[in-house]
């Protein structure tokens, strides 16, 4: 068949094959479409070379080839500062912290961790926490006046005209994945009086000051979880699944993915004003991101995850140029972020002792056994044995207070009857008790009374209230009878009956993974106690108070570790492991495998795994041969090790066009990613990871191609547009390069480029230890 040719040097697994394109509203992770017109090329047969010309901009900002742009990238490094920058996307509250390098020192450099600025000042925060708080909550809420917003996922992904008739290179082959998409906009930073999506600190303060009683919708929370897809977490889903589609439903989000995009966007926006404020940073500074992940997420999670961040970096415009893509990303796990911020702290953590991390975030409590199996850079082994958890986080205080707080209220009819909106005072008085009350409770401490005002609340002795207050006594056993509202309630019971249910189930874990090792002859001496949790001081006395009987019973001492700034443990660790892990190692290993969609000439000798597709085999409308139509050719597979820097496949492909004369030629490159090994030239076993569309347009207009006329009466005349698809992995990016004409190496014959982060492909499972 025209322009097939077998086997190139570097075509390892079968003849090239012409790729299918027509693949409509795809679901892209990370859409890499620029417009790079020719610079000029080399003579080809058959083809006539056009001459040199100027080079035309790209869509974005930069046109420069990798060389160049190395080059600069390198001379930036030296002349302007660099910023790492550490995110802790959390369950319930998510951190930023940040470390400016100074000019001039491109080097690793010893960082101490009082250098390290953790991102504050939230809109809202409590006024007695605003400079203090270091961490948001990860809440949003999407009121009646949100449009739709800013989805993550693309509807067009041509920057066309509509009026223009526009095709990719024609197929008829079914699409792989019918996915509606969306474009990405700017952020609109809305400054009115009534925004269309709160977040953080605003959305309590937001719902008491803005709502309707009829546009009370639900906060959303906890919604991290969405993409844990245990089964200790299915309940939250389940809870979540509701809200998630009333949201859907509204035209406000396309997907669970939009959630996280939506709030990281408003997070990454703050943390770019706060940066200004605090570095004068100027948005042309080179920056490295540290991405924290808990260590029990699928490489799936991890790439949504990644997606997620990625959306919100552009639309707050921390990426401007032209990739479209993060660069310079890590990934880290949370317990190593964590345990290199204990390290630093206070050195307690030595070669080849064994912990348990305690992760007590807002949703889930986490206890994984770990051995330091190096210092220099850090390196953790997950200890034999299975990890536990629970559902027993700070949020659920909040839940067994609610209950407490309605249980009080049962009765109070008059309060609806009046028309007073019980659901938004219980809704103030949660917040109290998140800010007030929560955070400081210790059960060895005396306290004061807790006033909490209810408007048209009524007094009612026996259940302590007040006219418009309901009191609380946190800490006080004893009845004073100069004061009969708090005779009858034992409050320190009551806040005890909030706290315990939560706090054994902590301390159940924590010895669950001691026992658990030491049944491997693995003797744990600490526990890191880390997690927004972690700051309680009730958490922390229950805590050492197990540790204290357990290492009695067992005559041996057990720890606790609990850093400060427990909220901002895991981020500021990141920061400090970005700097110990700065250099790419020689060779990795992958854990993930990529492929290009592909169509092929059936050719059951050639591809045994024809013989079993016989059925999917279609005839071309172009020159009336068969093909199998939608495979993928996996040119990296999980396992494979692959160099820091190393080329992976020059793969020349093929695309046709009809003759119409308005007809573009635009040829899509659909690039797949799995979790899996696979072998080529089947259709299963994929999820986009993103493409590469070339413009070869100028072909045409310029006279270098011609139609080719079959002599068969029945094949259409068409184009016919062969190019050579070279790939590259570098340091945490795969590079798809363009070139044309097919075997030109010069920068000339570049005619796109795309760079797509794959930062967690390289991102391995905590090791067990046996």
């Amino acid at each position: 068949m025209a322009g097939f040719s077998r086997i190139s040097a570097d075509w390892q697994q079968g003849p090239p094959a012409r790729w299918c394109d027509n693949v409509e509203r795809l679901k892209l992770s990370d859409l890499m479409m620029l417009d790079v017109q020719p610079d000029g090329f080399g003579p080809m047969e058959g083809v006539v070379a056009p001459q040199p010309r100027e080079p035309q901009p790209v869509s974005f900002s930069r046109a420069e080839t990798e060389d160049i742009a190395e080059a600069q990238s390198s001379e930036a490094q030296l002349t302007h500062r660099q910023f790492i920058v550490g995110v802790d996307f959390g369950t319930t509250y998510s951190s930023v912290s940040v470390l400016c390098i100074p000019k001039g020192d491109a080097g690793d450099i010893a960082v101490q961790k009082d250098e390290i600025v953790n991102i504050s000042n939230y809109p809202n925060a409590p006024s007695h926490h605003n400079e203090s708080r270091v961490d948001v909550p990860t809440e949003s809420w999407y009121t009646k006046r949100s449009p739709y917003c800013n989805p993550v996922y693309h509807d067009e992904v041509n920057d066309v005209d509509a009026s223009d008739d526009v095709e990719a290179s024609d197929d008829e082959g079914d699409n792989i994945i019918d996915s509606d998409t969306m474009d990405i906009d700017e952020v609109d930073d809305e400054e009115d009086e009534r925004k269309s999506l709160y977040w953080g600190y605003e959305v309590r303060q937001a719902i008491r000051q803005h709502c309707e009683p009829n546009n009370l919708a639900s906060p959303i929370h906890r919604f991290k979880l969405l993409l844990d897809r245990g089964e200790l977490t299915r309940t939250i889903r389940e809870e979540l699944a509701p809200t998630v589609q009333t949201l859907k439903e509204r035209k406000i989000i396309k997907g669970e993915i939009d959630l996280i995009a939506d709030f990281l966007t408003k997070l990454f926006s703050h943390t770019k004003h706060q940066m200004r404020r605090q570095y004068q940073y100027e948005g042309t500074e080179s920056i490295k991101f540290v991405l924290c992940i808990p260590a029990i997420w699928s490489q799936k999670a991890c790439r949504v995850m990644q997606t997620a961040m990625t959306t919100a970096l552009q639309r707050v415009e921390f990426i401007t140029e032209a990739f479209h893509d993060v660069d310079n990303l890590l990934i880290v796990h949370e317990p190593e972020a964590a345990a290199f911020y204990v390290l630093a702290e206070s050195r307690d953590i030595e070669l080849g002792e064994a912990f348990v991390l305690l992760d007590a975030g807002g949703g889930t409590v986490d206890a994984v056994t770990y051995k330091v199996t190096s210092t220099l850079p850090l390196k953790l082994e997950r200890e034999a044995g299975t990890p536990g958890g629970a559902l027993c986080g700070s949020s659920y205080l909040n839940e067994n207070f609610s209950r407490l707080i309605r249980d009080r209220l049962a009765g109070e009819y008059y309060l609806i009857d009046n028309g007073y909106p019980v659901e938004r005072k219980i809704d103030f008085i949660l917040e109290e008790f998140e800010n007030r009350v929560k955070r400081t409770f210790n059960p060895r401490e005396k306290r004061k009374i807790e006033v909490f005002m209810f408007d048209g609340l009524r007094e009612n002795t026996e259940k302590k209230f007040r006219p418009h207050e309901m009191r609380v006594d946190i800490n006080s056993t004893r009845k004073d009878p100069t004061k009969r509202w708090l005779r009858l309630w034992d409050l320190r019971k009551d806040m005890l009956s909030i706290f315990n249910p939560c706090l054994e189930q902590i301390s159940r874990l924590m010895l669950q993974q001691i026992e658990q090792a030491e049944a491997h002859q693995v003797f744990v001496t600490k526990v890191l106690l880390i997690g927004g949790f972690a700051a309680s001081p009730a958490l922390e006395y229950h805590l050492r108070k197990e540790l204290r009987q357990f290492s009695n019973r067992r005559n041996r001492q057990v720890g606790i570790l609990a850093p400060r700034l427990r909220g901002a443990a895991v981020a500021s660790g990141a920061v400090l492991w970005a700097m110990k892990n700065n250099e790419d190692d020689p060779k990795r290993e992958i854990y993930c495998s990529y492929g290009l969609l592909r169509t092929e000439p059936y050719d059951p000798e050639f591809y045994p795994a024809h013989k079993s597709q016989s059925r999917r085999k279609r005839r071309d409308k172009y020159d009336n041969e068969f093909y199998i139509k939608n495979t993928i050719y996996w040119f990296v597979n999980k396992g494979m090790v692959v160099e820091s820097t190393n080329r992976v496949r020059t793969i020349p492909v093929t695309h046709y066009f009809p003759t119409r004369p308005s007809q573009k030629f635009l040829c899509e490159e659909i690039l797949y990613v799995s979790d899996k090994n696979h072998e080529s030239h089947y259709e299963r076993g994929y999820e986009e990871a993103g493409k590469i569309v070339v413009d070869m347009t100028f072909l045409k207009t310029e006279g270098h191609i011609q139609p080719i006329v079959p002599p068969e009466t029945n094949v259409r005349k068409h184009y016919r547009v062969t190019f050579d698809l070279v790939l590259t992995i570098s340091g945490r990016n795969l590079h798809c390069v363009a070139r044309y004409p097919c075997g030109a190496s010069d920068n000339d014959a570049i005619r796109q480029k795309a760079r797509i982060c794959i930062a967690s492909a390289f991102l391995k499972e905590m090791e067990d230890g046996g």
